[in-house]
């Protein structure tokens, strides 16, 4: 069995883990450990297998602990349909919604426009609570207003946030920077996102932009901007306010 090989076969997880086929098949099918299906088999990701021993109390095999380095262990990436599948929830709706026909990683970022004549409150599905909410957990740790976003929306944000800008727990999954950024820093905090995506090592991680709160009032901060290995291609931002910062 190779470190680093992203996926197992069940008979590699029984034999890694010490346990029979049968024993790892239960797994699969009680719906403990994820497992993708190729063909009339069962293949396991590392990062499922990991999450699956983490919180289930099982020791990790040698093998396996190179994968852990120190982090927490989150299940791997699914699509919010592919989400609802899983937990056996009714998915009829999902077949023309543009966040699937987009293959769109962040739905929030336009949920509230893919059911007619119905509002979904992010903050409060499922989806996001236990898919989303745990990776980006570590926002809640900061002192300052933090904040994590990918391209031109924001996933999440901490209390401070909130009380920094005035916007409500609801509007922040999915919330478009132009409605944080003031104009006259907002062609600049985009070529920056933009710059970041590509891995430009010349982008500034700290800089001084101007920020806009809910009443549409100008304040001037410090930012601060930090990769994040999970989720995957997310960045953390941390806000210091400055003279004039914004008032709620």
């Amino acid at each position: 069995m190779t470190l680093g090989q992203t996926r197992y076969s069940v008979k590699e997880v029984a034999d890694g883990c010490g346990v029979g086929r049968s024993t790892v098949g239960y797994w699969i099918r009680s719906g403990k450990l994820r497992a993708d299906r190729v063909g009339r088999d069962y293949v396991v990701p590392e990062q499922d297998l990991l999450c699956f021993l983490n919180i289930s109390g099982k020791s990790v095999p040698a093998w396996l602990q190179g994968g852990l380095q120190g982090k927490p262990a989150f299940p791997s990436f699914r699509f919010c349909w592919e989400f609802r599948s899983e937990k056996g929830e009714k998915a009829s709706e999902c077949g023309g919604c543009m966040v699937k026909r987009k293959q769109t990683r962040a739905c929030f970022a336009g949920c509230r426009h893919v059911v007619p004549g119905r509002e979904i409150h992010c903050h409060r599905c499922r989806y996001y609570v236990e898919h989303v909410q745990p990776r980006i957990g570590l926002i809640h740790q900061f002192a300052a207003p933090a904040a994590v976003y990918e391209g031109l929306h924001i996933w999440g944000a901490n209390e401070r946030f909130r009380e920094m800008t005035g916007f409500l727990e609801a509007e922040v999954p999915g919330l478009g920077i132009e409605r944080l950024f003031h104009a006259d820093s907002l062609e600049r905090v985009i070529s920056n996102i933009r710059l970041r995506a590509l891995g430009n090592p010349d982008v500034p991680t700290h800089y001084e932009v101007f920020i806009k709160n809910v009443r549409k009032e100008k304040g001037r901060v410090n930012i601060c901007v930090t990769p994040l290995e999970e989720p995957d291609g997310t960045f953390l931002i941390l806000f210091y306010p400055l003279h004039g910062g914004a008032k709620r």
